[in-house]
C-alpha cells in the first residue's frame, strides 16, 4: 500500500491582481484596466487588437522584463518618447502598487 504525505490546506492569504495600467506600451496607447476581486475574466477581441500585449505588459510590470529578449526600448510605442507601466497587487492585509 503506497503512504502518500498529507498536504496542508491551501492558506486564505491570497494574492490578486486588481489593477493595470499601461500608456504607450507598444500598440496600447492608454489602458486602464480594473478586475474583479472574485471569479474570472476573459481578455477578446480581433487579431491585433493587444490582447497578447496586454499581457505582455502585465508581465513586464510585475518583473521589470518582456517576455522575450529585448531591450526595453522595444517596448516604447511607436513615436513615443517613453512607456509605463502600473499593476496593482492585493493581498488580505494591502493594496501595492507596481
Amino acid at each position: 500500500m503506497l503512504d502518500f504525505p498529507t498536504i496542508s490546506p491551501v492558506s486564505e492569504e491570497r494574492m490578486r491582481i486588481r489593477r493595470i495600467a499601461a500608456n504607450d506600451f507598444k500598440q496600447l496607447q492608454s489602458i486602464d484596466l480594473t478586475l474583479p476581486r472574485v471569479g474570472r475574466f476573459l481578455v477578446q477581441g480581433r487579431n491585433e487588437a493587444g490582447k497578447s500585449t496586454l499581457f505582455e505588459a502585465l508581465y513586464y510590470g510585475l518583473f521589470g522584463k518582456g517576455l522575450v529578449g529585448r531591450s526595453g526600448e522595444d517596448y516604447i510605442g511607436y513615436g513615443r518618447e517613453k512607456a509605463r507601466v502600473e499593476v496593482w497587487i492585493e493581498t488580505t492585509e494591502a493594496l501595492f502598487k507596481i
